[in-house]
């Protein structure tokens, strides 16, 4: 340093001297949720990166916001050190679980000093949104449904329904559930039939020549529940397996100038087990059957499957 006057005149400077400006300074880069296995769960990762000229030591990192719970990180923030430089940037993986309004805000916060300078600290904060998520995984499921072959045999349906259906692994258990049964008739040829076993039941049927078990029925009624049958195989079945029902219908008209129309609903759910990972998806779809007995005027027959 010199000291003049305001001509210029030096009257008296300093010894050379150097100084320099240290820091550890860090940044949260790459802040990414994403969705987990279950509704409500989510997985991220982040990097902490420091720009600065020293080692940095990270004391916390914390998540705010929202409401979440059971936090896991890798590695351990407390007492992870830092490099400057991006090539040594350190990236924290982990899980979490939130339940509340969508959408929703969360903020990673990261804080530290520099090593062996307690006084000389750094903190950075990021944000990511969290969104509801949705499982997309049964959008993979090819189903390729075979054309239904259906009969009425007094008072059963008959049904055969093959599917080709693949796309998500071994299927290791199959469902079939009755989520809708109608009768139509005219009044003057409706006769009364009060036996609800009648009326839109499972009587007996099998999936890939496997005989199907009927549902337990929810306590405190003992028993089955005639509406779902049920088949598991530790080994898998066949993608390509038909399925062979027989639902009970009440006594349909022996009158050929009656229209009785029957329409039913069945929805078929598919588990599948990945060969690798062991985890399991649980995907279905619905298809729809009618039948009709004596002589129905054509807009009625269409309209039995809709």
């Amino acid at each position: 340093m010199q000291a003049t006057d305001k001509q210029g005149k030096t009257y008296g400077a300093s010894q050379l001297g150097t100084f320099s400006i240290e820091s550890a300074d860090i940044t949260i880069t790459n802040f990414n949720v994403r969705c987990g296995g279950a509704f409500g769960a989510y997985a991220y990762t982040l990097t902490v990166t420091n720009f600065g000229t020293n080692s940095f030591s990270i004391t916390s990192l914390v998540f705010s916001g929202v409401s979440i719970s059971s936090v896991t990180y890798t590695p351990t923030p407390a007492g992870q050190i830092v490099n400057t430089g991006t090539t040594n940037a350190v990236t924290f993986a982990g899980v979490f679980n939130y339940t509340g309004p969508y959408s929703a805000t969360i903020y990673a916060t990261v804080s530290g000093n520099q090593v062996g300078n307690l006084n000389l600290t750094s903190t950075d904060t990021d944000l990511a949104i969290l969104d509801a998520c949705v499982c997309s995984a049964c959008d993979r499921v090819q189903w390729r449904p075979g054309a239904p072959t259906q009969t009425l045999q007094g008072n059963s349906i008959n049904i055969t329904q093959p599917f080709n259906v693949t796309g998500l692994g071994n299927i290791v258990a199959v469902k079939a559930e009755i989520i809708s049964f109608a009768r139509y008739v005219d009044d003057n040829c409706m006769s009364c039939d009060k036996d609800w076993n009648e009326w839109g039941n499972f009587t007996a049927g099998t999936f890939a020549n496997v005989p199907g078990s009927l549902g337990t029925a929810v306590n405190p009624v003992s028993g089955n529940t005639h509406h779902s049958m049920y088949w598991s195989s530790a080994g898998g079945f066949s993608p390509n397996s038909s399925f062979n029902l027989i639902v009970s219908a009440p006594p349909l008209t022996a009158l050929s100038c009656c229209c009785d129309r029957v329409s039913l609903t069945i929805r078929y759910t598919y588990t599948f087990r990945n060969p690798r990972s062991g985890i399991c998806f649980v995907c279905s779809v619905v298809r729809n059957y009618g039948l009709h007995k004596g002589t129905c005027p054509r807009d009625q027959i269409d309209s039995s499957l809709r």
